[in-house]
């Protein structure tokens, strides 16, 4: 896949969707393990409700967040492996700063 077609797609995102989606990718890596909606809250400091709006309006723009249901009730989310072994992690994050110059740290919203 191409960096110019991915770029396209995130530059078509809101600041605030940019920021989870790339907070996401930031906090599984760290953790090692897909995230809950309410991890992903607490850290944004945004409610539950803002996040599932902003990952589904992501994921009908085609962006590659992967929802597995754990025990039919738990949603666990992801950044899809595919994406992942593209390595643009860097490049998203250079593009991120590049629409927003004074964000300097994932959670500052």
């Amino acid at each position: 896949e191409n960096f110019r077609q991915v770029e396209g797609v995130f530059k078509s995102l809101t600041k605030q969707e940019f920021l989870t989606f790339m907070t996401l990718y930031q906090l599984e890596d760290d953790l090692k393990r897909t995230i809950t909606y309410s991890e992903l809250s607490n850290y944004l400091h945004l409610s539950e409700g803002c996040i599932r709006t902003y990952l589904s309006q992501m994921i009908k723009k085609g962006l590659p967040i992967a929802k597995l249901r754990f025990n039919n009730k738990l949603i666990l989310l992801g950044i899809n492996s595919h994406f992942r072994e593209l390595g643009f992690k860097t490049r998203l994050f250079n593009l991120l700063n590049n629409i927003d110059p004074n964000q300097t740290r994932l959670n500052e919203a």
